[in-house]
C-alpha cells in the first residue's frame, strides 16, 4: 500500500523494503537499493548529509572523475569535505509502485580522510535528493516510501 494525502492524492508513488545493516555501526541507517549512473548498488538515505556523496572509488567505477564536475566544499558533522560535484542520474528502486528517477548532485571527495563509513556505500543527502521528494520510513515494517 502506498501513502496518500488526506485529499487522496499520492504522497508516495513507490516503496521498498530497506536494510539496516544489523550488527554494524550502520544498524540504525536506512539502506535502499538504487541505480546510480547505471550501476545497481545500495545507498544510505541520510538527512544529516547536506548533499549526496560517494567514495572516490565508487565515483571512478561509475565514470565520475576528479577532473570533471564543479569544485565544492561541504561540512558534514563537523568535518570539512572538499571534492567535485557531479550531476548524476539515479533511480530509487520500488518493490511496490513505481521507481523514481532523479538527476541529483553527488559529491566525490578528493580523498576520504576522516570521513567514517563513506567507502562502504554512497549516501543520499538532502540537497537535490531527499529534500526534493516526499519520503517516509515505516520502521516497524522496514519500508521506505518515496514519491
Amino acid at each position: 500500500m502506498l501513502l496518500r494525502f488526506p485529499d487522496g492524492s499520492s504522497f508516495a508513488t513507490g516503496s521498498c523494503q530497506y536494510n539496516n545493516a544489523p550488527g554494524t555501526e550502520l544498524a540504525s541507517r536506512i539502506i535502499v537499493d538504487v541505480v546510480i549512473a547505471g550501476q545497481l548498488t545500495t545507498a544510505v538515505a541520510d538527512t544529516g548529509v547536506p548533499c549526496s556523496m560517494c567514495s572516490p572509488e565508487f565515483g571512478s567505477f561509475v565514470g565520475l572523475t576528479l577532473h570533471g564536475g564543479t569544485n565544492q566544499s561541504i561540512n558534514v558533522h563537523g568535518i570539512e569535505i572538499t571534492g567535485k560535484l557531479h550531476d548524476v542520474e539515479i533511480d530509487l528502486i520500488a518493490d511496490v509502485g513505481n521507481p523514481l528517477g532523479l538527476n541529483i548532485p553527488i559529491l566525490v571527495p578528493d580523498d576520504l580522510g576522516d570521513i567514517p563509513n563513506l567507502g562502504l556505500r554512497p549516501y543520499l543527502g538532502m540537497e537535490g535528493c531527499l529534500g526534493s521528494i516526499n519520503f517516509a520510513a515505516d520502521f516497524a515494517h522496514q519500508t521506505f516510501y518515496f514519491g
